[in-house]
């Protein structure tokens, strides 16, 4: 038998060990290397190359995942929320291509679900001024509406 040492997402030591057997593989998230002793205010982020390394401050989490879609509700109440709604059908009457414009208005419309990479949603993110991160932030923060 031989100890086991857990570490987050972000590779940061939780301090929890377990004993698996020698030729036991390991559940992501685990690594055979011991983490270094650590002084007050270090912490040991295990990167899987390297092993092991000291930091004074550990790293941020990673952003929750982007969601593929989210209904027309969820979308709709996010914009309220976020101070966009009112803004939307000025951005749809100020995209200049007629065909495209026509095809944003029935997509934010009459589309059931939105989803994140579509054609039109993009058009429509570009038209309100949006970086993808923050349309990333309005799909996550839209999944969350129940």
């Amino acid at each position: 038998m031989i100890t086991a040492y857990e570490f987050d997402a972000r590779g940061v030591s939780t301090g929890a060990t377990r004993q698996v057997g020698d030729g036991d593989g390991l559940p992501l998230g685990w690594t055979r290397a011991a983490p270094p002793a650590l002084e007050s205010g270090q912490s040991a982020v295990f990167d899987g190359r390297s092993g092991w390394r000291v930091v004074t401050s550990e790293p941020p989490w990673p952003p929750e995942p982007v969601p593929g879609s989210v209904t027309r509700r969820q979308g709709k109440q996010q914009l309220v929320v976020a101070g966009l709604l009112g803004q939307v059908q000025a951005a749809i009457d100020a995209i200049g291509d007629d065909t495209e414009r026509q095809l944003v208005q029935v997509y934010y419309d009459d589309a059931e679900t939105w989803e994140r990479d579509h054609p039109q949603l993009l058009s429509l993110a570009s038209a309100l001024g949006l970086a993808d991160g923050q349309v990333d932030d309005l799909f996550r923060q839209a999944a969350d509406r129940q």
